[in-house]
């Protein structure tokens, strides 16, 4: 497995294990390490922007639908499963994603925002 799909991955692929060598720094994707943790969410991500950029759209969506399920509130999960409709022509269930991630992006009741 490798470092681009592994549980520790922080945003813009920087380590987060601090017992990897790699910690705090970005990982590329062919490096991997002996503290590699299984994360289906990421694995999901990964194989639905695969599908994407090789313009299996359908496979893209079933990727991207998986790690939707798992990352409920990641709103990038719901932008590029719209993202993925929308190659595909079908705009009903594209717009229907995008509206979930303004759900998402919207601040929580009780949420610190910024000023």
């Amino acid at each position: 497995m490798k470092c681009c799909e592994c549980v520790y991955k922080k945003t813009f692929s920087i380590c987060g294990n601090d017992n990897s060598p790699f910690f705090n720094k970005e990982v590329g994707a062919t490096q991997s390490c002996e503290f590699f943790k299984e994360n289906p969410a990421q694995i999901h991500f990964s194989n639905g922007m695969k599908n994407s950029l090789s313009n299996n759209l359908e496979e893209a969506v079933k990727e991207f639908e998986a790690y939707k399920a798992l990352a409920k509130q990641d709103t990038a999960a719901y932008f590029l499963l719209g993202r993925a409709y929308v190659h595909a022509g079908d705009l009903e269930k594209a717009a229907a994603a995008f509206a979930e991630t303004q759900d998402y992006s919207r601040p929580r009741s009780g949420a610190s925002t910024l000023d």
